[in-house]
């Protein structure tokens, strides 16, 4: 299980990555699957904002202290889910790094991600506008909700216009 070798931060944050991958990619390759495909990267500020208030509900002062400090070990992460478009997903940012598959019904992505030697969760997440977010909870024992933004897609194809071809022996020397 993952739990048994992560911290809870990092506990946290893959399960974040499995809700993000079931949310963007299926194991099929209908049009809605291949949208959701990508990069998503965690973002931290967001997690912190959402969480601020979440931390004053909490009456005792050494769970506060601990979701302070899990939310300041997230700001030094930088964890990525890829979501392919084959329906296998991987994380990155995290070591070991889980790997699994991922599929999208509506807006609900779920994954299915684990590391060798150990049983695979199943992670849920909500996509919304190119934003996955697994809520607290979400099978992940979150105590606040994770949120990876879809990183933007990069276009390879040159931009450069292509040139004349001029021929040397049209060239006249001074």
């Amino acid at each position: 299980m993952i739990a048994s070798r992560f911290s809870p931060v990092s506990r946290v944050v893959c399960i974040a990555a499995m809700l993000i991958v079931a949310l963007t990619c299926g194991a099929c390759a209908a049009p809605r699957e291949s949208a959701v495909a990508g990069v998503y990267d965690l973002d931290a500020s967001a997690v912190r904002d959402l969480a601020a208030d979440g931390i004053d509900d909490i009456e005792d002062p050494s769970q506060q202290m601990a979701m302070g400090m899990a939310l300041s070990m997230l700001q030094s992460l930088t964890i990525s889910l890829h979501l392919e478009p084959d329906g296998t997903a991987f994380v990155t940012g995290i070591q070991p790094a889980p790997s699994g598959t991922w599929s999208v019904d509506g807006d609900r992505v779920s994954a299915l991600l684990g590391v060798p030697g150990d049983d695979a969760d199943r992670a849920e997440a909500v996509l919304r506008d190119g934003t996955l977010v697994v809520p607290a909870g979400g099978g992940m024992e979150l105590p606040f909700d994770l949120v990876f933004r879809k990183r933007p897609e990069i276009d390879l194809e040159p931009v450069v216009e292509p040139r004349d071809v001029v021929d040397p022996d049209d060239i006249q020397s001074e």
